[in-house]
């Protein structure tokens, strides 16, 4: 009886190890998974930041570009009223040379 008892101590034991053995695996594949998760988290972390730089600069050249538009379309009307009023008087001019004609 005493044999028995002994070798089912034995197969405990060897039950007991090998559970402690899966644990352990499992402990390693976890902290392996929890640092993948890390490494991920720290690309994410990287690819925010750049997107929210990028995101800075497009609205900074957005922004400096629609200021630049509105200096042109600034430009263009004064030339536009300068060349207008060169026509006017152009238009008087000669209007005023063929009145003096007839």
């Amino acid at each position: 009886d005493l044999n028995h008892i002994a070798m089912e101590n034995q197969e405990l034991r060897q039950r007991v190890a090998y559970l402690e053995d899966q644990l352990t695996v499992s402990a390693d594949m976890a902290a392996a998974a929890a640092e993948e998760v890390r490494r991920k988290q720290d690309h994410i972390d990287a690819a925010e930041h750049h997107f929210q730089r990028a995101e800075g600069m497009y609205a900074e050249a957005f922004s400096r570009h629609q200021q630049e538009l509105d200096h042109h379309r600034q430009e263009a009307e004064r030339v536009h009223k300068q060349a207008l009023a060169s026509l006017e008087r152009v238009h008087e001019s000669t209007v005023r040379s063929y009145e003096k004609r007839i």
